[in-house]
């Protein structure tokens, strides 16, 4: 594989999140409970929701309604490792069997 420019060229837009709160387990189930809402831990203040854009204020005012401080809420890029997986993935060949 040959690839030439910046790094930033090379990571993909997603429709992942980072959501940066003062209560990651009442955030995460709140969250949990929403259609087309899909939420993982990171680490132990921050949670990446996977959604769409037209969500993402919704998400915001259920959280603040709740009494959930929202420190941070930003559109979460892939990181290099990532890239380099997303870029290197080979796809397995149907495999061919002799009769």
């Amino acid at each position: 594989m040959l690839y030439e420019g910046g790094p930033e060229a090379l990571v993909a837009p997603t429709s992942l999140y980072k959501v940066r709160v003062d209560d990651v387990s009442g955030a995460f189930e709140l969250l949990a409970r929403e259609s087309g809402v899909t939420v993982t831990r990171n680490g132990t203040s921050s949670l990446r929701i996977d959604t769409d854009e037209e969500s993402i204020s919704a998400l915001n005012a259920l959280l603040v309604a709740h009494g959930v401080k929202v420190y941070e809420l930003s559109p979460a890029q892939e990181n290099l490792e990532e890239a380099f997986l997303r870029l290197t993935k080979i796809e397995a060949a149907p495999s061919k069997e002799k009769p």
